[in-house]
């Protein structure tokens, strides 16, 4: 069912349901003032007609007659009354006057109330062909100055035709309510079609958008509404999904071109180990040449799926306490004996802040040194002949920090806020032909960003690059102090 059925059908239920209420609301407070009515001519009314009653039945040689003009009529008719009595459980009309006939006017269960106290009640008298608004009031001694002491007085008023008109009137409420009902189903659809037009309009245009069309927009109303608000928010979505795919194409592009390359140079070699007349040595070179290549193949297949997985949120750190100095330590360790070290006379040092020795973090070793080991990397690829690399672990606002800096030619300025794109790599010093895949930074903070951390890239004066990643002190089984290097 569409929003404007709905809307439609919701509007003329809803005028039903008010329509009633007010229907309701006014029938009852037109009964209840004609009651008020009715009952202050009957109390006016009671006197007269009682003592009629009584000198009826106790004084028979005077004649019951009242001249009319004596008695306030109020415009409901000729008076009417009866006095009852009760023998057992029946009850017996003692007297009666005008039009109120012999039957009695009260039942039982009324006549036993009326002799505790006041009675107002309605009736139907057959010989009025409708109703007539009762009042009882039990006779005592003293009621007007008779003998009689029991029993009780009846005065009635014929309502006329007020009771049918109450029902004419709530039928009318009731025939009206229908076509009210539909006018405003009709109305509140029309309203809603030229409401949700916009929307409309957004959707068929959003319908014609493909994948291909990168500057593709919805049109968005004019007017500052919630459709416009709607509109503004699925454009900023368009936005999002647009350069998430121009990443994603742009990543597969890179990706492929980074595979692609090795793979090329691994067909040679194989091509080239398979001729005949090739010498040990030469079939060794081209075996070595083609083990180098297909490992860089791997290397970036490992890298990819690593970036996937931070991607689809399953990168998941295994974690445990870890000294994270002894980290830090072992990945210089490792690359003191690599031959572009020695062969550039690169010198790699650690600075290990004191208040961080023997400090626990609560991380995946695996993952953190894997990040640490990239920093050195990337450190390697762009540091001088006879340079420094430094790698500084210290503790700053509850923070553990590992800082590797370079004496290399730093980061462009216009590079460093796309220093941890995938595939970035700027086109001066740090360009293409330096052996990396441009995902080394990328992984680095993928991995930080699993543990909660942070990673930034800043340039060091008067030359030289700092590469840092920080982790959250919450995550940490050591508090540390915040001494900074």
């Amino acid at each position: 069912m569409s929003i404007r059925l709905r809307l439609a059908v919701m509007f003329a239920v809803a005028t039903a349901i008010v329509f009633s209420i007010a229907g309701y609301i006014f029938v009852a407070e037109t009964n209840h003032s004609i009651n008020v009515s009715v009952d202050s001519s009957l109390i006016q009314r009671a006197p007269f007609v009682m003592r009629m009653l009584l000198t009826r039945q106790f004084d028979d040689n005077r004649p019951a007659y009242f001249p009319a003009h004596t008695l306030p009529s109020g415009g409901y008719g000729p008076p009417m009354g009866q006095l009852l009595e009760r023998n057992g459980k029946q009850v017996t009309v003692v007297n009666s006057i005008g039009i109120a006939g012999t039957h009695p006017l009260l039942s039982l269960e009324q006549m036993t109330k009326a002799t505790s106290g006041q009675l107002f009640a309605d009736v139907n008298i057959a010989s009025l062909h409708g109703e007539a608004r009762l009042l009882a009031d039990p006779v005592t001694s003293s009621t007007y100055g008779q003998g009689y002491n029991h029993g009780v007085a009846v005065v009635g008023i014929s309502l006329g035709t007020g009771p049918a008109t109450e029902r004419r009137i709530l039928d009318g409420i009731l025939l009206l309510m229908v076509p009210v009902s539909l006018l405003a189903g009709l109305a509140a659809w029309i309203l809603a079609k030229f409401a949700l037009r916009p929307v409309e309009v957004m959707r068929s245009r959003a319908e014609e958008i493909s994948s291909h069309d990168s500057s593709a927009r919805l049109p968005v109303p004019k007017a500052k509404d919630e459709i416009s608000a709607l509109g503004h928010t699925m454009n900023d979505l368009l936005e999002r999904l647009q350069n998430a795919l121009i990443a994603q194409r742009s990543f597969i592009s890179d990706a492929s071109h980074e595979i692609r390359t090795p793979i090329a140079i691994l067909q040679t070699e194989l091509e080239l180990a398979n001729r005949p007349g090739r010498t040990i040595e030469e079939l060794r070179e081209s075996v070595q040449n083609a083990l180098d290549e297909s490992q860089r193949v791997s290397r970036v297949a490992r890298d990819l799926l690593l970036l996937a997985s931070s991607d689809e949120h399953r990168l998941v750190p295994e974690r445990r306490p870890v000294e994270v100095a002894r980290i830090v330590k072992d990945a210089v360790a490792a690359v003191q004996n690599r031959p572009e070290v020695v062969g550039k006379d690169i010198k790699l040092h650690y600075n290990i802040n004191p208040d961080t020795v023997g400090a626990t973090i609560f991380v995946d070793p695996d993952l953190v040194r894997r990040a640490v080991d990239n920093l050195i990397d990337n450190a390697l690829r762009f540091a001088p002949q006879g340079s420094s690399i430094t790698a500084d672990l210290y503790s700053n606002n509850n923070e553990v920090i590992v800082a590797v800096s370079d004496e290399g030619p730093g980061f462009p300025v216009d590079f460093l806020p796309h220093a941890f794109d995938r595939f970035a790599r700027p086109d001066g010093a740090r360009a293409r032909n330096d052996g990396g895949t441009g995902l080394g930074l990328a992984i680095v903070q993928s991995i930080v960003e699993a543990h909660g951390g942070w990673a930034r890239a800043e340039n060091i004066v008067p030359v030289g690059a700092r590469v840092s990643i920080g982790f959250p002190a919450q995550d940490t089984h050591t508090q540390l102090n915040s001494t900074g290097v």
